[in-house]
């Protein structure tokens, strides 16, 4: 409702590198604690062409264990994101400014925080996974625009995978 009247928005597609920095790691007990560094390029594309979009950088201090045969997580970190990365979703143009919808151009920088837990197991010949995520808009770079509605989200899913066949 936000964006009525307003361009569509393509989905996205993040690329890049991750450092990780192993902090701890418990090999007798299945655990370990790591800083996660991930860049990630951005673009949004239809399938029929494609725009860079700018760059996010989303730091985590991540927790991971290992109980009855389930690979457990948890990550929780800051997000950034360049001026064009946050105008691509944020900004409002002068042309698409309206008296319930001022013009807005978006800085770059915070973007939020985020909370992830995880879950996956490998079975014989199946392999299944879930993730909760928590995400706060609070005191983002873009927190006046007229498009954000929402300073939180939560989000869930699981995934199935049947195994076909593996190399030896």
């Amino acid at each position: 409702e936000a964006r009525r009247g307003m361009p569509d928005i393509d989905p996205t597609i993040e690329m890049g590198p991750v450092l990780e920095i192993i902090l701890s790691r418990d090999d007798a007990r299945d655990r370990s604690w790591s800083i996660h560094l991930p860049w990630r390029a951005v673009v949004a594309t239809d399938l029929a062409h494609y725009e860079g979009i700018g760059w996010v950088f989303a730091p985590s201090l991540n927790y991971e264990m290992r109980r009855g045969g389930w690979d457990l997580g948890a990550a929780v970190g800051p997000l950034y994101a360049s001026e064009k990365y946050h105008d691509y979703f944020y900004e409002v143009t002068p042309d698409f400014a309206s008296a319930t919808r001022p013009a807005y151009d978006a800085a770059g920088g915070y973007s939020g925080s985020r909370l992830t837990f995880t879950a996956s197991r490998r079975f014989r010949s199946f392999w299944v996974g879930a993730f909760a995520r928590y995400d706060d808009l609070s005191g983002a770079a873009f927190d006046d625009s007229p498009l954000l509605k929402k300073e939180t989200s939560f989000m869930a899913g699981v995934g199935i995978a049947w195994i076909l066949a593996e190399s030896k």
